[in-house]
């Protein structure tokens, strides 16, 4: 987390940092993002940014931590009917979020993606924390739940079925978000919609021999 001093920086200040380093993230990645052309862009002392963050790891912790909040906005509504949604739709307001998130903040959602895809785990876990376990928890105990008011199947094996969401999840902002952003929403909505057809019927036909 950014030091106290940072938060007491006047706010047109903290923009500038913040708004500097997405750039940075963004062009560069978490690996070759140079705090030197941060403070060389910002106008900043290379010591006074160091009273501000830590290091380039909690600089990219708190961009990353304003991308979650950001974008939980975006995902709020596919919540608001749990129990009355099926899970694969609240599944897919989550996914029409992701892509819409993409549309409104292209460089914010291209620096979560590349966070997605880093072949870290112990800084991705350092990172994260306890995040994507709760999230994992979260799908477990809401499959649960519908396997018991029969909108899921039984034998349904719900540990299995969240880790397919999570994957899902991270495969839709890496294929299809730049299909939403190139303006054609409505192409990455119909692949979404293949997807989550898949998942929900299948590939085996009804009606081979034997079956």
């Amino acid at each position: 987390m950014p030091h106290p001093t940072f938060f007491n920086l006047p706010v047109d200040k903290r923009s500038l940092i913040f708004e500097t380093a997405v750039e940075e993230f963004f062009e560069s990645g978490y690996s070759k993002a140079s705090i030197s052309r941060i403070v060389a862009k910002t106008g900043i002392a290379k010591g006074s940014f160091y009273q501000y963050f830590e290091d380039k790891k909690d600089l990219y912790k708190h961009v990353l931590e304003v991308i979650g909040r950001q974008k939980a906005d975006f995902s709020a509504a596919a919540f608001r009917d749990l129990e009355r949604n099926d899970l694969l739709q609240t599944v897919r307001e989550l996914f029409v979020a992701g892509i819409r998130f993409y549309r409104a903040h292209p460089k914010l959602a291209s620096i979560a993606a590349d966070f997605a895809k880093l072949r870290d785990p112990g800084l991705k876990r350092e990172i994260t924390g306890d995040a994507a376990a709760k999230s994992n928890e979260f799908f477990i105990r809401l499959i649960e739940r519908q396997k018991e008011s029969g909108r899921i199947a039984p034998h349904v094996d719900a540990p299995v079925l969240a880790d397919l969401i999570a994957f899902l999840s991270v495969y839709v902002a890496e294929h299809y978000a730049d299909q939403a952003l190139s303006g054609s929403e409505e192409q990455a909505m119909k692949t979404i919609d293949s997807l989550l057809k898949i998942v929900e019927n299948g590939i085996t036909a009804t009606n081979r021999s034997g079956r």
